[in-house]
This record gives C-alpha cells, structure tokens and sequence, in this order.
C-alpha cells in the first residue's frame, strides 16, 4: 500500500489504533461485567455497615441531647465544658509536657511604632 501524501498515512494509521483501542476495551468490558456478576456479601447485604453506623451516631446523638438539655445554669455549661475537655485530653492520650521554648533573637529590627523580633526556637532534645 503506498501513500502519496502524509495526512493518508496520519489518517490509516490513526484509524489502525482506534479500531484495536476499541476492541481491547470491549475484551476489558466483558470481563468487568463477568465479575460484576458473580455475587458478593456487599450485594447480600448491601446496606449493613450504614445502617450500623446510623444507628450508633443516632444513639450517641440522642444521648447527647440528653446531656445537653440538662444544662440550666453557667456552672452546669462549665462543668459540662470540663467533663469535654478531659475526654478529649484522654482520648488524645494526655498532652506532650511543657518544655522551655528559649528562642534565640537573631535580628532586631526597630520599626515606627513596633519593633520586629527575627527568632529561633530550637527544638528540645
């Protein structure tokens, strides 16, 4: 076969990989809908971990709603304020200990009305 010009070559040769693109993607196709087809615990029970974790934040959510109405006064909002504040340090695992920043000025710099501090905090060791 002999092609008098580029733009026919570009055009069968173009047209050559289409068509094999086209036929590997129908051979890919068949085989994903063979395995969409072959049945599985999802499709059973397609629903069963959402409805799971609905009802235990429904439950959580409920309970509270519960607390929450109970609050009347600025000491209950601050004891309720404490009770999260604890939890949430507990469930971090506590809080790192406090260590000395010492940060080490590097350069000042004297603005009108401020003064700018350029400085280093080295990391504890």
């Amino acid at each position: 076969m002999t092609y008098p010009d580029q733009r026919q070559f570009l055009a069968q040769a173009s047209s050559a990989l289409l068509t094999q693109g086209l036929l590997r993607a129908g051979v890919k196709a068949r085989q994903a809908s063979a395995a969409v087809n072959a049945r599985s615990y999802g499709e059973e029970y397609p629903d069963m971990l959402l409805s799971y974790l609905a009802r235990r934040t429904n439950a959580l959510a409920a309970q509270w709603d519960k607390v929450r109405s109970k609050i009347r006064s600025a000491a209950d909002l601050e004891a309720r304020n404490r009770f999260v504040r604890e939890k949430m340090v507990e469930m971090l695992g506590g809080l790192p200990e406090r260590t000395p920043l010492n940060p080490m000025v590097t350069k000042v710099m004297e603005r009108p009305g401020y003064r700018r501090l350029r400085q280093l905090n080295p990391q504890p060791e």
